[in-house]
């Protein structure tokens, strides 16, 4: 392109004509003139909203809290200033690369930033009645407070296999964390919590609270995998707070909904046709991500990215201590101690007990401990007495079935599984047996009545012959005699001469 052309369309839009005019005059299209007339200028840097709230200073962001606050009365009803006005306010002050667009996106930073929420600043600046209208429905849940989170769970099916996926949101923010996701061992499962354990879990909240940090309240409903008492004590331990909501009322928690967007998330991500068919556990990761990184409008914040927002505020309120971490969610057994071992499960923790520290000064027979055990550890015990002082550690001198506590319980539990399923076709074959055997029963005695039946129905007709041959004796002689008479004889040959018939 001639440098002169350049020239003359700088010049142009120097005198006060648009892109669009320049455009149209020249023949070229909007982005080449907008090119053409950024060539030669530093380019703008997109300043960070945390940047910007630096650059301002405590003088600046006091002006604006004032003009925030800034409100006059029309028609009986407080007006405050927009944020375009307050930006033509302090356009001067501000810096040259901050335009009008930044600063308004800026604002709601700045309005979370120091009021914690849209709707307390309403608050603030409006009268009573006016207040209603900015604050968050009874319908609607106050998402306030910082590092409350939601665990739930909720089923999926994905090529002819039905999932059960442990999910957990920040409320304040709409983080959306990692998800556990197992299938279901039992075919047309109908609740998909079974496919959980306590265990399942407390390894789940151990890996979020090792990599997010501690929450202060974890909010759940009342499914007893989230209300055993391996998970209470854990979270009593962690000094987490638990907040049980109310059977039959899904509008207490966001996850709800949360759950239907990623649902939705799923589907686009298959309908894709530029992506390939994932497994479960991406596909869901994907789902996930596209909640996470893009934006939503929340009554709180108004229009906000999840993982930005979660930057801003923090998911956590601190860091929690791995050894703390282990021994929260450590499974606790009350034993005894026969012959220096100790048995859970089915397999012995070799232990001596100590029996100079015991509390009573003398050896007991059987004395009785506290036992502890890690959830990724199946092969030591951390024994400690009723009174909670710790005497040392057990052995384990059987095989396990594997060496992580939850997958041995895993096995365990498949086995349990299987034989009940045994039991339960064993049971079927009795039955099926038993009502065989009464159908061949019912069967004989059928064929029994029918042939009781056919000897009476003979039986009946023969002794009518009989009634009719008894009123024709004579007949009856003759017939007689006729039998046993031979060809060509006459009837009176077959009697004697005195008995012959006249």
């Amino acid at each position: 392109m001639d440098r002169s052309l350049i020239e003359w369309i700088k010049k142009l839009h120097l005198s006060g004509l648009s892109i669009r005019q320049i455009a149209k005059a020249t023949g070229l299209s909007k982005s080449t003139i907008h090119r053409y007339l950024k060539d030669g200028k530093a380019e703008k840097k997109e300043f960070t909203d945390r940047q910007i709230w630096e650059m301002l200073g405590r003088s600046l962001r006091k002006r604006i809290r004032e003009l925030l606050l800034f409100t006059t009365e029309e028609k009986g009803r407080p007006r405050p200033l927009s944020y375009s006005q307050i930006y033509q306010i302090l356009e001067r002050e501000l810096h040259p690369n901050i335009t009008k667009a930044r600063f308004v996106k800026f604002m709601n930073f700045f309005v979370r930033k120091t009021w914690g929420s849209l709707e307390k600043l309403e608050e603030k600046r409006r009268s009573f009645k006016e207040r209603a209208k900015y604050q968050t429905s009874k319908g609607s849940l106050k998402r306030e407070e910082k590092a409350w989170w939601e665990v739930d769970a909720t089923g999926y099916t994905f090529k002819g296999v039905q999932y059960s996926i442990l999910q957990a949101v920040d409320r304040l923010t709409g983080f959306v964390f990692p998800a556990l996701i197992l299938p279901n061992k039992s075919k047309n499962a109908k609740h998909y919590n079974k496919a959980f354990t306590s265990l399942d879990v407390a390894v789940y909240l151990k890996k979020l609270f090792e990599t997010y940090g501690r929450p202060a309240r974890l909010i759940t409903d009342n499914e007893a995998i989230l209300t055993s008492e391996l998970i209470k004590r854990g979270l009593k331990t962690l000094g987490i707070e638990i907040q049980r909501t109310i059977p039959g009322r899904p509008q207490q928690k966001i996850i709800e909904r949360v759950f239907r967007e990623l649902k939705a998330n799923a589907r686009e991500v298959l309908a894709d046709p530029y992506e390939k068919t994932p497994e479960m556990k991406e596909l869901w990761a994907r789902a996930v991500h596209l909640w996470n990184f893009r934006p939503h409008e929340f009554k709180h914040t108004g229009k906000a990215v999840p993982f930005e927002l979660a930057q801003e505020y923090g998911v956590a309120v601190e860091e929690v201590e791995q050894e703390l971490l282990e021994f929260a969610f450590a499974e606790r057994f009350e034993r005894k101690v026969i012959n220096n071992a100790i048995s859970i499960d089915g397999m012995l923790y070799e232990f001596v007990y100590p029996y100079e520290n015991a509390e009573l000064g003398r050896k007991t027979e059987f004395p009785r401990v506290v036992a502890y055990r890690k959830i990724d550890n199946v092969e030591e015990l951390i024994v400690c007495s009723e009174a909670g002082k710790f005497l040392g550690t057990a052995r384990l001198i059987t095989k396990p079935h594997s060496t992580s506590t939850r997958e041995d319980k895993q096995i365990r539990r498949e086995l349990k599984r299987i034989e009940k399923r045994t039991q339960k076709l064993e049971e079927e074959r009795l039955e099926l047996l038993r009502r065989k055997e009464e159908l061949t029963s019912e069967k004989q005695e059928n064929r029994m009545v029918v042939e009781v039946v056919g000897f009476l129905e003979l039986a009946h007709e023969g002794t009518q012959e009989e009634a009719l041959e008894t009123k024709s004796g004579k007949k009856l002689e003759l017939d007689f005699i006729k039998l046993f008479a031979k060809e060509g004889d006459d009837e009176d040959a077959c009697l004697q001469d005195n008995r012959k018939l006249h």
